[in-house]
């Protein structure tokens, strides 16, 4: 990716990687709104939090999507919508290739670097999407997704390329253990059952770390009160009303 001096709007939209991230962020935007409004804004017993996090999380996966499936059709809808002409940009079906050896150790390009920074929103992201789920859990759905998403690029003009399988795969792994491993500090799981998710509140937004009420370990909520703009931090025994 080059910046040059003289760059012009058309350069920095249709050539460079910030440009692309910009075309894409409106659909996924869109996408995280109706799933919101038809999806997760009834859902009963559902706290606010997880809610909020679910429509991120198909913010992000749209995203994914538009980024490495259906780019040249983001580039020539926004390229009629601007500029009312043909874009230039050709769409051709099943015209990829493969690229089964992998070769990234040799040389890391930027590509490569946001190859692996592309997935590590993943694990944090469906975690805090669905409190029950595992982290072993996670990985294999980041993995099935990382697999199925490369799969389509050939039939997109694309390359099936195992540099990207193996960097989505390891960024995925990462942030979902650095994610597990910082939580369960603060909140060790005893017994089985499922943790709470984060709570909401009409006046006041609370994160709450993961307890379990029967252990009698210690919860702390991170209360965020819009009307002061104050941060107070509370500690509830739990299982005991304050």
């Amino acid at each position: 990716m080059f910046f040059p001096q003289d760059m012009t709007f058309q350069y920095f939209f249709f050539d460079t990687y910030v440009g692309y991230f910009f075309q894409v962020l409106p659909i996924s935007l869109l996408a995280g709104f109706l799933a919101w409004l038809f999806r997760f804004r009834k859902g009963k017993g559902v706290p606010m939090a997880q809610k909020v996090f679910s429509c991120l999380f198909v913010c992000y996966l749209t995203g994914l999507i538009c980024l490495v499936a259906g780019l040249r059709f983001v580039q020539v809808f926004w390229y009629t919508l601007l500029y009312r002409a043909p874009s230039g940009v050709e769409i051709s079906f099943f015209s990829g290739g493969f690229s089964l050896v992998p070769s990234f150790a040799d040389s890391f390009t930027q590509e490569q670097i946001g190859n692996f920074l592309m997935f590590l929103p993943f694990g944090p992201l469906y975690l805090l999407s669905w409190p029950q789920a595992t982290g072993k859990k996670t990985i294999l759905v980041g993995f099935g997704i990382v697999l199925l998403i490369e799969v389509l690029q050939p039939i997109f003009g694309r390359m099936f390329d195992s540099n990207d399988v193996i960097l989505n795969a390891v960024s995925m792994v990462v942030s979902t253990a650095a994610f597990l491993g910082i939580k369960r500090p603060f909140g060790r799981k005893q017994g089985g059952g499922p943790w709470p998710a984060a709570l909401y509140h009409s006046r006041a937004f609370s994160i709450c770390l993961p307890h379990r009420p029967e252990a009698g370990v210690f919860n702390a909520c991170y209360m965020v009160f819009g009307a002061r703009n104050r941060f107070i931090l509370r500690l509830d025994r739990a299982g005991v009303s304050p």
